[in-house]
């Protein structure tokens, strides 16, 4: 694990770029590289995903109307179905 030690730099101190700054006096520079390749990585699935996601959308969006026309297909013959055993049974 990473460990970042951090002290505030005082306000009087005129080499500091910002005041305030937090200056890092403990980093394993190897540790860090690899935090960074870490995230690259990661960055990239996250891309991944997007693209999948929104290929997914994309299929979803234009199977909706065969989900309506399947429904509809599907209730039209159960009607037929109910209405026949009605006039079957009687």
């Amino acid at each position: 694990m990473l460990y970042c030690y951090c002290r505030r730099v005082a306000s009087r101190d005129h080499d500091a770029a910002i005041k305030g700054a937090l200056i890092v006096t403990d980093v394993d520079p190897v540790k860090f590289g690899l935090l960074i390749g870490q995230v690259k990585t990661l960055e990239a699935q996250v891309d991944d995903l997007q693209k999948d996601v929104k290929e997914l959308l994309a299929l979803a969006n234009r199977s909706h109307g065969g989900i309506f026309a399947g429904m509809a297909i599907a209730s039209a013959l159960g009607g037929l179905g109910t209405w026949l055993v009605n006039h079957l049974v009687k």
